[in-house]
């Protein structure tokens, strides 16, 4: 019987010693960014309308590529939070210092397409139909994120669905516009 209490109170002083050091998930969020090694693959894609869209049109400003799908819930759900980050960063930034853009893997543009308007995301969504941007990437699983340098170099990877619109990763995102990565 002693022996039970003992154990009882050692699981009850396990269960609170986690609850009190555990933080909330959004809390780590920006420590799950993870320093690229290597050149930027290059992105040539046609966006849900047909327009050929380039990394190199963006040239000068930091860029955000999102590797997601409709049937993806955490991509899903991210999604707006993209289109939150882009906004709220710049309003705080030079004018259009940062872009989003979003490359579905796989499905139609009607998909796409109904997806943004539902949703009233205007990033621009790229499809990659076939998956070779993906291949080229080396993305294994969605949702994927890569933060580009203004000067075409990639900088970070972040693997997994985020509140982009979070205070901290807006900061943290602010400080690479900045240039204080």
């Amino acid at each position: 019987m002693k022996r039970s209490y003992s154990l009882i109170a050692l699981c009850v002083t396990v269960l609170i010693s986690f609850f009190l050091t555990v933080k909330p998930s959004h809390a780590l969020e920006a420590k799950k960014f993870v320093r690229w090694e290597g050149e930027t693959p290059p992105l040539k894609l046609k966006d849900s309308r047909g327009n050929p869209v380039s990394l190199e049109q963006y040239r000068g400003k930091v860029i955000i590529v999102n590797f997601w799908a409709t049937w993806c819930g955490p991509c899903v759900e991210e999604m707006p939070s993209l289109q939150k980050l882009r906004d709220r960063v710049n309003g705080q930034s030079a004018a259009g210092a940062l872009e989003v853009i979003a490359v579905n893997l796989g499905e139609s543009p009607e998909k796409v397409n109904q997806f943004a308007q539902k949703s009233g995301v205007t990033v621009p969504l790229l499809l990659d139909r076939d998956e070779a941007a993906k291949e080229a990437w080396k993305v294994s699983v969605v949702p994927a994120t890569f933060i580009i340098g203004a000067d075409g170099k990639m900088q970070y990877v972040y693997v997994g669905g985020a509140n982009w619109a979070s205070d901290e990763m807006v900061k943290r995102i602010n400080a690479i516009v900045a240039g204080k990565n």
